[in-house]
């Protein structure tokens, strides 16, 4: 037989797995929604308790300092391989996504004698991923390419053939 202090604690506990079930149940069917009001601020609606307006916002029509100094940057190291006015035209006309200069194996690295390679998007975006190998023999590459097409490529203009070539 229980004791009646046992009785207590298994009265708690079985009251906490219900109300524990109930609250599953309620969270289950009255979800917390997010709603954007106006386009900038999120409003949470919260069964029960009703809607909470954030203070932040969601959308911004300027650009943040630490952003546009990485994206000075990213751009100027692609702009030692390629014109970035160039790439960005073509990009947005024949659905590239990215232009990189990280590897094709895992660890960023490339396969020894690949020169450049593309991917298709990620999942959630359409396209092509470029990446160029950055660590080209240049001199080398474009005497090559040169007698691989019998058209002369300049060691200047490798980046922006192997652009277009993939």
């Amino acid at each position: 037989m229980l004791t009646q202090a046992q009785l207590v604690v298994l009265g708690q506990i079985l009251g906490s797995l219900l109300l524990g079930v109930l609250a599953l149940y309620f969270l289950l069917k009255y979800k917390v929604e997010v709603v954007r009001e106006k386009g900038d601020f999120l409003i949470l609606r919260i069964p029960f308790l009703g809607n909470i307006r954030t203070n932040f916002r969601i959308r911004y029509s300027g650009i943040f300092v630490e952003e546009w100094e990485e994206l000075k940057n990213r751009i100027e190291a692609l702009g030692r391989f390629l014109d970035p006015k160039t790439v960005f035209r073509y990009t947005t006309e024949y659905g590239v996504n990215y232009v990189g200069l990280e590897g094709d194996k895992g660890d960023e690295s490339w396969t020894k004698g690949k020169l450049a390679c593309l991917t298709h998007g990620d999942d959630y975006k359409w396209g092509y991923n470029i990446f160029l190998n950055s660590q080209l023999d240049l001199r080398e590459v474009s005497r090559r390419l040169s007698q691989e097409l019998g058209a002369e490529i300049q060691p200047s203009e490798v980046h922006t053939f192997l652009f277009f070539e993939n």
